[in-house]
């Protein structure tokens, strides 16, 4: 599978996808200060997941014209790195055969998948 990093997360997060095999971009090494219209688009033709803290995703992701391949939206309190990474150990098991086209939104207790809008 491919991810893009939003740039609101650290190094450690994209490390962590990389420890599972995966294609990870992050957006501070290649592109930092785009708009996330423009991450939407990149996601889409590059069919890469985007994983964010940033909530303006969902009303892109389904507003706009063109779909991300996926989002895995972090919602977690307090944020930090090393949360975030205890929790994508934890719910891992049960995402990563649902990032495909999924909305996903992992808080501090829930998951919550919701399908991408078809093309």
């Amino acid at each position: 599978m491919r991810f893009l990093i939003d740039e609101n997360l650290s190094s450690s997060v994209k490390a962590w996808f990389e420890s599972k095999g995966s294609d990870v971009i992050h957006a501070r090494d290649v592109a930092p200060g785009i708009s996330d219209s423009e991450w939407i688009s990149r996601s889409a033709a590059e069919a890469r997941i985007i994983v964010t803290l940033d909530k303006d995703f969902g009303e892109l992701a389904f507003s706009a014209n063109q779909q991300p391949r996926g989002v895995i939206l972090l919602r977690l309190k307090p944020v930090d790195t090393s949360r975030i990474l205890r929790r994508l150990d934890e719910v891992w098991p049960m995402i990563a055969e649902e990032l495909d086209h999924n909305f996903i939104v992992v808080g501090n207790h829930s998951v919550r998948i919701r399908p991408m809008p078809p093309d």
